[in-house]
């Protein structure tokens, strides 16, 4: 990578440089409050700073969020990440928006036995946190990152199913708000790679501007699992065809044969997951240059790809150099290995040249290649 920075440029760099670690000490204080306290928040904890502060309960939400990661409402870096990553916006969110959805209201738990599977319904207790959509992003703020966090203020219950008593897919509010976009681009001919519970194929087979949804899965006891047990439940089940092969090989080798006008592809469960997923897939897309591709939670993997291209720069500014990047122990060694090799004749300039690169639009590009 070719650098020529002003120094205000380089000032400007050290921002977004600051932003993300911000972004990551963010993250890192959400995914230890859902991982280690999820459910220390209860209607007694909001009532109790209700009568204490007089609080919404949001705000009571977020003091007592707070009190559990034991961190001091007046510490100057807890003030950046309100600030800049609005750390102290939590959601109270509203029951009906999630229960009145098509598929929580037509699809129901089976009653017969599914072998090694098993569904069950789960539930948020009331004031339970979780993530409830993507990753925001603020382009404008140095690409600050803001995590969805919400909850109900009362039970609310939902579809898990199991694979030998460990779940292996939910129907939650998250799954719901990620997914609209892309049920909104869909129409014609659709693919979509990943079944799930079926919830994306359900919702865009209603749609009167779909003719036709194949889905492509490559375990075959999901399959029969879906075929038994949820499509017999789809009101438009003659537009669905599920064929079983595998993602990659399928985009290769076939789906130009099909001449598909829009897909989906949702074969991970998380942006750490799903990162390498996305690249790989996104090379292929040149096999098939007429089709409409949409990502499961592509925000938030570009979220985690930006990072990279960003500490990359930071280690150019620090003098790095092709052998730095020869030996690779680890996952993050490879993609910062691959990330050099990619941008080893790019040029920076100037700030906008950097913002630019860190674009959505140069990330997806970027993902061509890399």
């Amino acid at each position: 990578m070719k650098i020529n920075l002003s120094n205000q440029d380089l000032v400007e760099v050290q921002a977004l440089s600051d932003q993300k670690s911000l972004n990551m000490e963010a993250a890192d204080l959400y995914n230890d409050f859902l991982n280690n306290h999820y459910d220390s928040i209860d209607e007694r904890v909001i009532n109790d700073q209700f009568i204490e502060r007089e609080q919404s309960d949001s705000e009571a939400f977020y003091s007592a969020f707070l009190k559990i990661l034991d961190l001091d409402p007046n510490d100057q870096e807890l003030k950046k990440l309100e600030k800049n990553n609005q750390f102290n916006i939590v959601k109270e969110l509203d029951p009906k928006s999630f229960l009145e959805n098509p598929y929580i209201k037509h699809i129901h738990v089976p009653d017969f036995p599914l072998g090694k599977w098993e569904y069950e319904m789960n539930r948020y207790n009331p004031y339970e946190s979780f993530v409830f959509d993507e990753t925001q992003v603020d382009d404008k703020n140095n690409y600050s990152e803001k995590t969805q966090l919400g909850f109900f203020p009362k039970e609310v219950s939902y579809l898990n199913l199991l694979e030998n008593n460990e779940v292996w897919m939910s129907i939650t509010p998250h799954e719901i708000n990620t997914m609209a976009k892309p049920i909104s681009n869909a129409k014609g001919k659709v693919l979509m790679f990943g079944l799930g519970l079926g919830y994306f194929s359900y919702m865009v087979a209603n749609k009167p501007d779909v003719k036709s949804v194949t889905i492509i899965e490559k375990s075959e006891s999901a399959i029969k699992l879906f075929e038994k047990a949820i499509l017999p439940q789809f009101e438009h089940k003659e537009k669905i065809r599920i064929i079983k092969d595998d993602a990659f090989g399928y985009a290769k080798n076939k789906m130009a044969n099909e001449q598909y006008d829009y897909s989906f592809f949702d074969i991970y469960h998380s942006p750490e997951e799903g990162l390498e997923d996305y690249l790989k897939m996104k090379k292929l897309e040149i096999l098939n240059n007429k089709t409409t591709y949409d990502y499961w939670i592509e925000e938030s993997i570009l979220c985690l790809f930006r990072r990279y291209v960003l500490t990359l720069i930071e280690e150019q500014l620090d003098g790095l150099t092709e052998k730095d990047y020869v030996v690779v122990q680890n996952n993050d060694d490879k993609m910062m290995q691959r990330l050099f090799n990619c941008l080893n004749d790019y040029s920076l300039n100037s700030f906008a040249d950097v913002k630019d690169l860190l674009s959505d639009s140069s990330l997806k590009k970027l993902a061509l290649k890399a």
